[in-house]
């Protein structure tokens, strides 16, 4: 059961009827953070890393970053939040996982990241798809590494998940969508909806 203030205009135990969806050259708008936490742990030394996004704008908008915590054994206390100021300027939806490679449990998370300056929320609903490429970063135990990227071909890459063997083989695979639209304009009986039709699924090893 579903209870609350009705919306504007709207009647209450009614459908308010068939709402137009804003097309691919609509603006943003208010943006708001979502903090998509992140956690893996080491089976056997009980080590553990955490991963989740923070909102670093001082004012009213949004920009998002990571920012991560450590601990160093099983029982052990969990370090103090840092953020990771360097890279893209806006990021989302990052996926870690463990590495297997090396004795401090090394770590890979993979994200969304935007590196042109200015406000996120001040771009089209397209703009903002495509303005945005995957991104990732190594944790060797101790520090993490330089930003690096996975993709680069302004186009809308999302839906990431990433995985590692016990051999220290991994694997990234995403949903790629090929259109530089890939909202539907305005207008047409799609209108404000996502392509799907472009969507193809990309992969990338870790060997």
């Amino acid at each position: 059961i579903m209870t609350g203030a009705p919306l504007p205009g709207s009647v209450p135990g009614q459908f308010d009827g068939i709402k137009t969806l804003p097309g691919g050259n609509a603006p943003v708008g208010s943006l708001r953070s979502n903090s998509r936490p992140q956690i893996v742990i080491d089976p056997t030394t009980g080590k553990a890393i955490f991963v989740q996004v923070v909102d670093t704008d001082a004012g009213p908008g949004v920009r998002n970053n990571l920012a991560f915590s450590t601990r160093g054994g099983t029982g052990g206390v969990w370090s103090a939040l840092q953020t990771l100021a360097d890279g893209s300027v806006h990021v989302y939806n990052p996926s870690l996982a463990l590495t297997r490679d090396g004795a401090n449990v090394p770590a890979v998370v993979v994200y969304q990241g935007m590196t042109a300056l200015g406000d996120p929320a001040n771009r089209t609903r397209n703009q903002l798809l495509t303005s945005q490429d995957l991104r990732y970063r190594y944790f060797n135990g101790t520090t993490w590494g330089s930003e690096i990227s996975l993709t680069s071909d302004s186009l809308y890459d999302s839906d990431h998940a990433v995985s590692f063997n016990n051999a220290g083989q991994g694997v990234v695979a995403w949903t790629h969508n090929k259109s530089g639209t890939p909202i539907l304009p305005t207008g047409g009986p799609n209108a404000g909806q996502f392509d799907r039709n472009s969507n193809e699924i990309h992969a990338a090893v870790w060997n």
